[in-house]
């Protein structure tokens, strides 16, 4: 047994996969990052129709790249489809989604996700990650820090096979309200996938030893799980913007929440 333990420890059992366009700013840091992990076997880039110098960097640091050979504007979904193009070409135990603008910080992160995975009485994850945070503004770096209850989407890793069992990388859009503000989408790949795989009674793990950062979240990073909390924690979220003293953020964050409200009361009627 000791052997076994052993041989896992030194098993590259993780395919990476980086999504990117136009990311040659953030794409060093994330690969340079990736090269500090154990247990990874390749990591595969997709291209998804970039123009700067994304593609050669990667190829300079030894990426199998892959290009996407459907316009976007013909796509379903931007993301799982880069994601689920990686899978294809991916024959690990593991697969291991970074978005191209995020570095691993903790040198044992995907060690620690792997270990975790590995373990017999974790067979019910089927997904794990770190806590990933921003450093700019400070107000919600510390928001991210203790407010934060499941795993981000970039950043985690999956069991291949369980992937594979439901389909991939999953994809649905959940409109709850479209005003002059625009459309609030609260349900993207990662937690659409996270709905399919819950059917099926598997699980996620939220480990917040391990971290990374996120330099460029997307516009829907400070209500992250603003649906699945309680009124109780995005009244908390909402506080923490006031302290920040960040108009811009405070304003978004009050039509988010008036957005989540007409939602919560268009349910109780329907």
């Amino acid at each position: 047994m000791k052997n076994k333990n052993i041989k896992i420890r030194n098993e590259p059992l993780v395919d990476v996969i980086i999504p990117f366009y136009n990311e040659e700013i953030y794409l060093p840091s994330c690969i340079l990052s990736l090269k500090r992990q154990k247990y990874i076997k390749k990591i595969i880039g997709i291209n998804d129709f970039s123009t700067d110098n994304s593609k050669s960097i990667c190829k300079k640091h030894d990426l199998y790249v892959i290009d996407m050979d459907v316009p976007s504007n013909l796509r379903k979904s931007l993301l799982a489809d880069n994601l689920n193009l990686g899978l294809k070409h991916s024959d690990a135990k593991y697969i291991f989604r970074i978005d191209a603008d995020t570095e691993l910080i903790s040198s044992k992160y995907i060690e620690i996700l792997v270990d975790f995975m590995e373990n017999e009485k974790n067979m019910q994850y089927y997904s794990a990650g770190g806590l990933v945070y921003v450093i700019k503004p400070r107000w919600l770096m510390i928001l991210n820090k203790f407010f934060r209850k499941v795993p981000r989407g970039t950043a985690r890793i999956y069991r291949r096979r369980i992937l594979e069992k439901i389909g991939g990388f999953n994809y649905k859009e959940n409109i709850l309200y479209t005003s002059t503000f625009g459309r609030m989408v609260y349900e993207e790949s990662d937690t659409a996938t996270d709905k399919v795989a819950k059917k099926l009674h598997y699980k996620t793990k939220f480990i917040r030893k391990i971290e990374a950062i996120h330099h460029r979240p997307c516009k829907i990073h400070f209500t992250y799980n603003l649906i699945s909390d309680s009124f109780y924690r995005n009244m908390v979220k909402l506080f923490c913007a006031l302290i920040g003293f960040s108009p811009k953020m405070i304003l978004k964050g009050i039509q988010y929440l008036k957005i989540l409200f007409r939602y919560k009361i268009s349910r109780l009627i329907g």
